[in-house]
């Protein structure tokens, strides 16, 4: 989606626009998940009564996997749910953030509410595997999604009402963004904005200031790169480390759930 790649760009940029500290404490974004095709519970389990064994069929991007699993142990849909848990993380799609003055209009905070109230229930109803591990994914979840929320709708809101990004628990990193927005003094927005690009100079993160600064939308352009690129990288940066895992033993602790897995694999 258009959001992701964006949202790739901005953590490109982060460790140019947050002060040291926040540098120091750079995200490590969520990895994209592999392409995955995911069939009902029902159509990815087959169960042999005689023998007390099933199999669950999953796909990754190379591989179609197939595991013989004990059905008492767990059931199809815990380990369908599993999966799901594995793959898709968490991400809100709502807008919630834009990068040029028309778009702004696009932000619905009561959508992002929505989705978000949709998703955490979703998740929270789910049967997964009952072992410490993927019930703690499912808690590391459930804990992130509403560490996003929170500040994707601060983020949405700051577009219309900056004075939303003052006294939060992120506030105090911030290099004078939300200052900077909540002044009402043009020439301080502008020249927080100015530094703002030469921070990001070197990976291009502001797009074509040049052509920005001189446009008749300039001063609209400037609040809207404070909060994207400014203040919400700072922000996102200081995510607890918990939230912005990158376990790379997922896929290797699934296949521990079967008692034999076999794969086949189109080349890289």
């Amino acid at each position: 989606m258009i959001k992701n790649l964006f949202l790739t760009l901005l953590y490109t940029a982060l460790l140019f626009s947050c002060t040291e500290k926040s540098a120091k404490n750079a995200e490590n974004t969520l990895p994209e998940a592999d392409s995955v095709s995911i069939d009902s519970a029902a159509n990815n389990a087959t169960t042999n009564a005689a023998s007390d064994t099933a199999t669950f069929r999953w796909m990754t991007e190379l591989c179609d996997n197939t595991g013989v699993y004990n059905p008492k142990q767990y059931t199809a849909e815990q380990l369908q749910n599993t999966y799901k848990l594995w793959f898709e993380g968490v991400r809100l799609e709502s807008v919630s953030m834009v990068f040029k003055p028309g778009d702004v209009a696009k932000v619905d905070v009561d959508k992002l509410t929505k989705e978000y109230e949709e998703k955490k229930k979703k998740i929270a109803a789910m049967s997964v595997v009952d072992m410490p591990y993927w019930q703690n994914l499912k808690k590391q979840h459930l804990q992130e999604l509403d560490t996003r929320y929170e500040l994707e709708k601060l983020t949405a809101q700051a577009y219309t009402n900056p004075s939303v990004l003052l006294n939060t628990r992120y506030s105090k990193q911030g290099p004078g963004f939300a200052e900077a927005l909540v002044s009402g003094d043009t020439a301080a927005v502008l020249a927080a904005w100015r530094n703002l690009a030469e921070k990001l100079k070197p990976n291009n993160g502001l797009g074509d200031y040049a052509w920005k600064v001189n446009s008749p939308d300039r001063l609209e352009h400037a609040k809207i790169d404070l909060v994207t690129f400014g203040w919400y990288n700072c922000a996102n940066s200081q995510l607890p480390k918990a939230f912005l895992y990158t376990d790379g033993n997922l896929g290797d602790e699934f296949k521990k759930l079967f008692k034999k897995v076999e794969s086949e694999c189109d080349e890289p």
